[in-house]
């Protein structure tokens, strides 16, 4: 299939008709791993410049994915990059809405100037199958759902979010899946469950408003398949299965730049404090009873004051004490480059370009041309970088 890529973001998550919301241990899974996006642009060279050849530049800052639990201010759960000048709106939300998932959720999204190119993460979602005859889920918020794998799944977001998307590609994405080793162990009653992942990126094709689309979807599924012999009945069958933040894009067609979109979703980081709080919380509401909701109720409420104290207990301290490691890219993004940027600090950027420049207000530039010069190009104040040898 031809993979040269277009689209209109999600509108609105609540567009799918179902519960949905995001996991923190999915969150840290998959969101770490993934990347943000830098706008591309044909640059008209400067009286000294190569006019054969214009380079492709991609200009990108980075951007907060903020919860907005914080009692004082939004705390931010992590940071992307993202193009240059992009808009950015959503992030954390926390709700009995998202009692599936644990009560809480990622809907934020970035979108570009014209209105036409986005990115975004939308959020997980949890979903359960039984053999039983049983339609009811066993998880407060969650629904029964037919999606065997990751691709049925994707298949299914890409129709409900943009009406008329017809799939024109997908891809296994072993690399996602990997982050989980399968495991089996026995179960209470003689059974056995087994937990697998799936995963993998399906690329489509729709309109809007008459211009040709493409979009990108990337996520990561867990699937939790139990096998329980009972006398009288045979073996039962029992599905939980949840598929972590999916990674969207959409782009005009014959924008949609793959390496570089991929290097932008795996620039997320989460911030370490931020990630203790949620993961404190998952695992206070794994361990009670199924029907314990008042009690699932409390703890999320009570959440809001922890992720209150990270602001107390030093994020912004650490911030201003000018220590931005938390905001660099992941150590385990795919093919990237470490600069030193000026005073020795090391950044590691989304890999083979040819140059690579850090802008006077902190945002960056890449470019195809080792000849490419922001300042006499675009006329514009940076500093070139040099890779790390």
């Amino acid at each position: 299939m031809n993979r040269q890529g277009g689209g209109r973001l999600w509108s609105a998550v609540r567009h799918w008709g179902w519960p949905l919301g995001l996991g923190a241990v999915t969150l840290m899974g998959v969101l770490a791993m993934a990347t943000s996006c830098g706008v591309q642009a044909q640059v008209q060279p400067g009286a000294g410049a190569d006019r054969t050849t214009l380079p492709r530049v991609y200009r990108f800052e980075r951007a907060a994915v903020v919860d907005a639990m914080g009692q004082r201010e939004p705390v931010p759960a992590g940071t992307m990059f993202v193009p240059y000048g992009w808009r950015t709106s959503g992030g954390i939300e926390w709700g009995t809405q998202h009692a599936c998932t644990d009560y809480f959720a990622i809907n934020w999204s970035a979108t570009a100037p014209d209105g036409r190119s986005k990115l975004a993460w939308l959020p997980a979602f949890r979903w359960e199958q039984n053999s039983t005859g049983n339609p009811q889920p066993l998880k407060i918020g969650c629904t029964m759902q037919p999606f065997t794998d990751a691709k049925g799944f994707l298949t299914v977001v890409a129709r409900r979010l943009w009406p008329g998307a017809r799939v024109l590609d997908y891809r296994p994405r072993r690399d996602l899946a990997a982050v989980k080793s399968p495991t089996t162990r026995p179960t209470p009653g003689g059974g056995q469950t087994t937990v697998a992942s799936d995963a993998g990126e399906l690329l489509f094709a729709f309109e809007e408003r008459g211009v040709p689309m493409r979009g990108l979807l990337v996520t990561s599924v867990d699937f939790e398949r139990t096998q329980l012999p009972t006398p009288g009945v045979g073996v039962l069958q029992f599905l939980n299965a949840q598929a972590g933040a999916t990674f969207a894009v959409t782009v005009p067609d014959g924008q949609l730049d793959f390496a570089f979109y991929e290097a932008l979703r795996a620039s997320f980081r989460g911030d370490p404090a931020w990630i203790k709080v949620i993961s404190d919380h998952i695992n206070k509401v794994i361990s009670i009873d199924i029907n314990g909701a008042s009690e699932r109720q409390r703890i999320w409420q009570n959440t809001a004051a922890q992720v209150n104290q990270i602001i107390t207990q030093g994020w912004q301290g650490r911030q201003q004490s000018g220590d931005r490691s938390a905001l660099e890219f992941s150590q385990t993004i795919r093919g990237v480059q470490t600069y030193i940027e000026p005073g020795g600090k090391r950044i590691e950027l989304p890999g083979g370009q040819a140059s690579a420049w850090k802008l006077d207000d902190g945002s960056y530039l890449l470019s195809t041309q080792s000849a490419f010069d922001p300042r006499r190009d675009l006329g514009l104040n940076a500093q070139k970088l040099e890779p790390q040898q």
